[in-house]
């Protein structure tokens, strides 16, 4: 049992938005796995202009994540072991398991599926029990290998500061890899991080294969005060 206090002025006091409010913090805890959690609002009035409003909290026993079921996340995807024991026996917490399946569809696109559907995720409580199951379910697609790895720069003067391949040696994504997001993300963080241009944007574009992708860095001069667009083909 938990009690939450506050002081307000009695004029602004509206017992059905005290009922509403009391319903939204069970539902919050609801969805934190305290199914028969219930919230009573108590109102203790000091004079006509002063008042104390109590939420009066039963939290009960909280519903256990005790089955977990990751389906379809292939060996190299994921640490699927260490979700389940990170859950198991633990509320069934909504947000909580949302974002463990949000760190699993990471760990996808970063072992090279990059064409990976958004996962689902199914929860179920028993309330008798006060038990809980989880399911989440992933589609990861073939592998995706990187392709073609073009530089496109604008100069500020008639010759860019560095040359395409001094540019591709500071991405570090090279043809023929598997394709990370995460590798991706940090090279270009590194040629920002060289401070010479503005703008330092990675496009991506599917071959029909599905099988590769070109991601092309195009940079904009640091120097100028204009934006360019660039079309790919």
């Amino acid at each position: 049992s938990r009690d939450w206090s506050s002081d307000v002025c009695s004029s602004d006091l509206d017992s059905a938005d005290l009922v509403a409010d009391a319903r939204q913090v069970e539902a919050l805890y609801r969805d934190r796995g305290y199914i028969g959690a219930t919230v009573t609002a108590l109102v203790e009035r000091h004079g006509e202009r002063r008042a104390r409003v109590t939420f009066d909290i039963h939290e009960g026993a909280p519903v256990k994540v005790m089955q977990v079921t990751i389906a379809g996340l292939p060996a190299d995807g994921g640490d699927s072991a260490a979700i389940r024991r990170r859950l198991t026996g633990t509320p069934l917490d909504l947000a909580h398991i949302d974002s463990l399946a949000d760190s699993l569809q990471v760990a996808l696109r970063d072992a090279g599926y990059a064409r990976a559907r958004p996962k689902a995720v199914e929860t179920a409580g028993d309330t008798a029990r006060r038990a809980g199951t989880v399911r989440m379910t992933f589609v990861p697609g073939p592998i995706t290998w990187i392709g073609d790895v073009g530089v496109r720069v604008t100069p500020s003067g008639t010759r860019p500061v560095l040359g395409d391949a001094a540019v591709l040696r500071a991405f570090g994504v090279a043809p023929g890899e598997r394709f990370s997001a995460r590798r991706i993300a940090d090279g270009q963080r590194r040629i920002a991080a060289l401070d010479l241009y503005r703008t330092v944007r990675i496009d991506t574009v599917g071959r029909r294969d599905a099988r590769s992708e070109e991601h092309t860095s195009e940079l904009q001069s640091r120097e100028t005060i204009s934006y360019a667009v660039f079309c790919l083909k």
